[in-house]
């Protein structure tokens, strides 16, 4: 209530990003964004499923798998969609509008969109590094083109791409 009657009304949360303590748990989530809807504000997320990642990451770690073509599969578009389903029902549960920020691939598309024909108050941007970079070109340039989410597939910037055309 404090930071909703000095101005804010957006409140970004992390579903991802466990061992640096910034993840949030399912429990919070869902009473922030009630808060936030009660507040009138929106929730913003960075979609991917922290557990899901962390279990990855962790076993490609004791199994040596660190070099830059390791990295994308420890962060999959499967793990940006389970995420996106999280919040989706969050959204629907509490009322509270939602904002997807970075959207990656076509799984989190889909999972947005089917949220959507439910009629949870979900949206999605995307960035142009989703639109014109892929896997490959991290794999060319290094850590220098390491993000996260991570640079997906061709067919996922093809998805995305048509996605803002219509």
């Amino acid at each position: 209530g404090d930071l909703a009657s000095r101005g804010f009304r957006s409140y970004k949360m992390f579903l991802a990003y466990k061992r640096r303590g910034m993840m949030v748990r399912d429990s919070f989530l869902f009473e922030a964004m009630a808060e936030i809807h009660k507040q009138r504000g929106i929730a913003l997320a960075h979609a991917e499923n922290g557990e899901f990642i962390d279990y990855l990451e962790q076993l490609a770690i004791r199994e040596g798998r660190t070099s830059v073509e390791h990295y994308e599969p420890t962060r999959p578009a499967e793990a940006e969609a389970a995420a996106i389903e999280v919040l989706a029902l969050a959204a629907h549960a509490t009322g509270c509008p939602t904002y997807v920020v970075h959207l990656s691939s076509d799984q989190g598309l889909a999972a947005v969109q089917r949220a959507r024909r439910r009629g949870v108050p979900i949206w999605v941007e995307t960035c142009p590094q989703y639109l014109l970079m892929d896997n490959d070109t991290m794999c060319r340039h290094g850590a220098t083109a390491k993000i996260a989410p991570p640079l997906r597939t061709k067919a996922d910037l093809r998805s995305l791409g048509t996605a803002l055309l219509t």
